[in-house]
């Protein structure tokens, strides 16, 4: 049987409009009575319903079970391979942990590669009730589209590789980001800043790395304009990287990934002492520099796609908004220290 919002109040020793106001966390009430409910409501299991939040009346019935709806979760990745990309098994346990608060189940697909397939696909999924969608960001196909009949599903996009629909996206907040980093590096002493990007990564993030760097060299009289280290595929060849590095001088180098951190320590060069090292994707250890918010843009998956569900808010009508998340620092050892 499953437990009432009343009987959740009961044993709060609130109101049922207490209970179900602190249940959703709102600021309304006291932060010691919302934890107070909430660890109630966790004794007793109380999940609350996706599909008729707030409905006290639904809540009071003890003869309903809880409908628990199923989210699609899309990844160009096989959910066995998750835990080789960082970020994609944060985004993924970040959906997967509020899915589950607000009472969702997931479901994690591969993106099909052919036309043929991903119509199947979309039609195994309807098949099986499945109406939200949390496309994540195209690894080797980027951009891409998907043909499905995008009438049937809810979708939100992470990330800005899908060409086709056209969805709400949950983005890194990448012009304020790589502008206060910059401004960090030069905080530190740092003049002849140096970024190493490559075409295959840049395509996937609309070349904002490559926006940011022009444009914090613009406004930046008086240092050095160093020419970018652009790869063609997907990284960066030894020689590229070394007669760069001998033609530019930086010392400091913004990049992506661990591969230039790698090289350096491979050829000898200290870091931070002969060269500094930026990451824009920190994950933790020694690179400093940007931390994405991986778990967040997941989180905050869910809960725009849950509030479409709820309202009844189908793909045709659902507009492309665009969210920004922005990023953490991370502080490693491969920066000189911040002053004072």
């Amino acid at each position: 049987m499953r437990t009432s919002l009343r009987t959740i109040a009961r044993e709060a020793k609130v109101s049922v409009s207490t209970a179900s106001i602190a249940l959703r966390g709102l600021a309304k009430v006291d932060p010691g009575t919302r934890a107070r409910v909430q660890a109630v409501a966790k004794k007793y299991g109380y999940v609350r319903d996706p599909q008729l939040a707030g409905a006290l009346a639904f809540a009071r019935r003890r003869d309903k079970p809880v409908y628990r709806e199923t989210i699609g979760f899309l990844a160009d990745a096989q959910p066995g391979d998750y835990g080789q990309m960082g970020w994609l098994r944060e985004e993924y346990e970040g959906a997967a942990e509020m899915a589950a608060r607000m009472g969702y189940g997931m479901e994690c697909f591969y993106y099909p590669l052919t036309s043929r397939e991903q119509r199947a696909l979309g039609r195994k999924m309807h098949a099986r009730g499945i109406r939200g969608l949390i496309m994540t960001p195209g690894l080797q196909r980027a951009p891409f589209s998907l043909d499905m009949d995008w009438s049937l599903f809810t979708a939100v996009e992470i990330g800005q590789t899908l060409l086709s629909p056209a969805l709400p996206r949950i983005v890194h907040d990448s012009a304020d980001d790589y502008a206060m980093m910059f401004a960090e590096l030069r905080k530190r002493g740092y003049r002849r800043i140096g970024l190493t990007i490559t075409r295959h990564e840049e395509r996937r993030r609309h070349w904002a790395i490559m926006s940011a760097y022009l444009t914090f060299q613009y406004i930046s009289e008086g240092l050095p304009k160093l020419k970018a280290l652009e790869g063609e595929g997907a990284s960066w060849t030894d020689d590229m990287l070394e007669e760069w590095l001998g033609r530019n001088h930086p010392d400091v180098i913004v990049t992506n990934g661990p591969g230039v951190g790698l090289w350096l320590k491979r050829t000898g060069r200290n870091v931070p002492g002969d060269v500094g090292l930026c990451r824009i994707d920190a994950s933790g250890g020694q690179d400093s520099g940007l931390r994405p918010n991986y778990a967040a843009l997941g989180r905050t998956a869910v809960n725009m796609l849950a509030s479409a569900l709820e309202h009844g808010v189908n793909g045709e009508i659902m507009p492309r908004a665009l969210l920004c998340i922005p990023n953490g620092w991370h502080e490693g050892e491969s920066l000189r220290a911040a002053p004072g």
